[in-house]
């Protein structure tokens, strides 16, 4: 019907014509994926079913960082699949995300929803990241926001467990029209909703802590080069950043500062196993007789380095590119996961 239309519409690109393919995709992509999700019985991953877990917890009164996540096997129909393995032989069991990974399950929970919430809440987010991408970007190229929720690769992988998904839509809207931020009043509403946006996202999962730094150096360079002061501007983009993502967090740490520190920075502090389908997998796969994880760390370390070194050397070129080229970084790490490599690639 869709494609007859657009033969016979006056045009193509109308509003109406628009509207309708976006509400089209959001059928044809919600409908099979809610089914799913329905008829789902395990997670595939133990981030989602932790954060059922700690949802589950924090509402009978337990702190989700000092508790073991142990339970969360019993939502996992191979959980011996599922764990996150660490380098002595052990698997991770506590919670490893800064809190508001669970708390957005939370009210959900509390109305009485307990069946794959977060594969729910998952669902629901990629979806309202169609929605904003339609809504944010020219009008002239709004198909890509429909062919984007279409993309099978990114429909799989944000409905099917995880946390990558709740923070996708807060991410796009950190990034959207970040370099306005310095021209104050004249840049509306982009003026304060990007760093709470990217608070919001930062208080979700610690990849768009990656962000940041780009981020600040850019805005930096836009305050410099129309004459306003970078430095008070950088701070105070830092400062609302920070604020929201304290506000998130608060409860937590001040209910136990070690247990959410520990957890919240578990992924860059405990030796987890070298796992993913970055530089990693010549091993997995044995082309490569095994691999150094301090080295690969290093490696990491400097691609990011080089990273924001090039986006400050060719800053005019990098502004455009540089949240595709990040996922680099992740690549030659430890921890190269599919979802690690592409979560970025809608806001960019």
């Amino acid at each position: 019907g869709g494609l007859a239309a657009l033969w016979v519409v006056r045009c193509p690109r109308s509003r109406t014509m628009q509207l309708l393919g976006l509400g089209a995709v959001i059928i044809a992509t919600g409908i099979p994926e809610a089914v799913n999700v329905h008829l789902r019985q395990y997670y595939s991953t133990d981030s989602a079913a932790f954060n059922q877990v700690a949802a589950r917890l924090l509402l009978h009164g337990h702190n989700p960082y000092t508790t073991t996540m142990a339970s969360a096997a019993r939502l996992l129909q191979v959980p011996a699949h599922n764990w996150t393995y660490t380098v002595n032989g052990g698997h991770v069991t506590s919670l490893s995300y800064p809190a508001g990974s669970f708390l957005l399950q939370v009210p959900a929970m509390a109305l009485g929803f307990h069946h794959e919430i977060v594969d729910w809440m998952d669902l629901y987010a990629w979806l309202i990241t169609g929605v904003l991408l339609f809504v944010l970007i020219p009008a002239s190229v709004r198909w890509l926001a429909a062919l984007l929720i279409l993309t099978p690769i990114f429909v799989q992988m944000f409905s099917a467990g995880g946390t990558d998904a709740a923070f996708v839509p807060f991410l796009v809207l950190a990034v959207w029209r970040w370099d306005r931020f310095h021209l104050g009043r004249s840049a509306g509403v982009a003026r304060w909703i990007g760093p709470i946006a990217l608070g919001l996202a930062c208080s979700i999962k610690q990849t768009p802590w990656f962000c940041l730094p780009f981020l600040v150096v850019g805005l930096f360079i836009e305050a410099r080069n129309t004459g306003r002061r970078p430095v008070q501007l950088v701070m105070r983009y830092l400062a609302i950043v920070v604020a929201v993502f304290v506000v998130v967090n608060i409860p937590f740490i001040v209910w136990q500062p070690t247990a959410w520190a520990r957890g919240t920075f578990l992924p860059f502090t405990d030796p987890l196993v070298a796992d993913g389908q970055g530089l990693v997998t010549l091993v997995l796969h044995g082309v490569a007789r095994g691999a150094s994880l301090p080295m690969l760390t290093v490696a990491g370390v400097l691609v990011f380095v080089a990273l924001m070194a090039a986006f400050v050397i060719w800053y005019s070129q990098m502004k455009r590119i540089w949240m595709i080229l990040l996922p680099l970084t992740l690549f030659v790490a430890t921890r190269s996961l599919t979802s690690y490599l592409l979560d970025l690639y809608p806001a960019a």
